[in-house]
């Protein structure tokens, strides 16, 4: 009996794996010479900060509304809270991707994005969304251990 797991798939073929390699590097070819690349990060220019904002708004909305013991049950909560942590990691990657693109494009520099109001262009805004960046990762860097308990059983 072959030692493998079940499933197989494309990269389980062993004629098909070395191809892999091959085809993303094509992909990737096409892509750049198409213009793609410059229309995604036009997008993500605007997107990525608009999705950060939005996530992480709706983070805080859902994170109000799992704690409602009045109409919510055990698992429509558990529901909130699963919402909750999922808008709440996105909202922190749209952010991290957010900053990336920024400092990618030339728009900030590094220093300014890690050192508030240092921007040498517009300190006060640049400098406001590193403190909120900050108060971010605060707020998830506290809150993720209390969202568990000791022994890690939930309490509801």
């Amino acid at each position: 009996m072959p030692d493998r797991a079940p499933g197989g798939g494309f990269t389980r073929t062993p004629l098909l794996r070395p191809a892999l390699p091959a085809a993303l590097l094509l992909f990737l070819a096409v892509t750049l010479h198409s213009g793609a690349m410059n229309t995604t990060m036009v997008f993500l220019d605007f997107g990525a900060g608009v999705l950060a904002l939005v996530s992480l708004s709706v983070t805080v909305l859902w994170g109000l509304a799992a704690t409602d013991r009045m109409v919510l049950h055990t698992g429509h909560r558990l529901l909130a809270q699963a919402v909750h942590r999922g808008t709440g990691v996105a909202g922190l990657g749209f952010l991290g991707l957010h900053i990336w693109v920024k400092v990618a494009e030339g728009h900030t520099g590094t220093l300014s994005a890690a050192v508030p109001f240092t921007d040498g262009a517009r300190p006060v805004l640049i400098g406001l969304g590193t403190l909120a960046a900050y108060v971010f990762l605060a707020v998830a860097v506290t809150g993720a251990p209390g969202e568990w308990c000791p022994g890690g059983v939930r309490h509801f």
